[in-house]
């Protein structure tokens, strides 16, 4: 799914691709593809790899690249979410709990674990931004359903 152009550099999700959540750079007339990684739940953004190394553009041009992912990152996740047919990438993660309705992905310590497939992308109204939820599988054997938050 293409997502936007930047020049001669589309943004794409691959439909058939794998976790983790990440947006595909393509550059055609120079020949060189990039990849970087997002997180649904995280304000984080990484680059995975630009190849082949030997085309690789100037560090300036994957930060301006970095810096269009972070400013259409609810889009992204939105595109990744119905793309994936739900699909998370938080799948059987450890959370931590820090309050009634909200748990901490990679918390300190782990005291409860996502079931897989229980996870959903809830868009907020009027651009506010998003959020994330799962059910969760905690030490004592209760099920809940939080707010994933970073």
């Amino acid at each position: 799914m293409s997502l936007w152009i930047h020049k001669n550099i589309e943004a794409l999700i691959f439909i058939n691709d794998h976790c983790e959540p990440h947006v595909t750079f393509i550059c055609q007339a120079d020949s060189w593809k990039a990849r970087m990684r997002f997180s649904m739940v995280k304000p984080a953004i990484k680059l995975i790899d630009v190849k082949p190394l030997k085309n690789k553009p100037a560090t300036s041009l994957l930060n301006r690249l970095a810096n269009q992912l972070d400013a259409r990152l609810d889009d992204c996740r939105m595109e990744w979410w119905l793309t994936k047919d739900g699909q998370l990438c938080i799948d059987n993660k450890d959370v931590e709990r820090i309050s009634n309705g909200r748990v901490l992905l990679d918390g300190l310590g782990p005291t409860g674990r996502i079931i897989a497939k229980s996870g959903k992308y809830v868009p907020k109204p009027s651009g506010g931004g998003h959020h994330v939820t799962a059910s969760i599988k905690w030490a004592n054997g209760t099920i809940t359903h939080n707010e994933v938050v970073e």
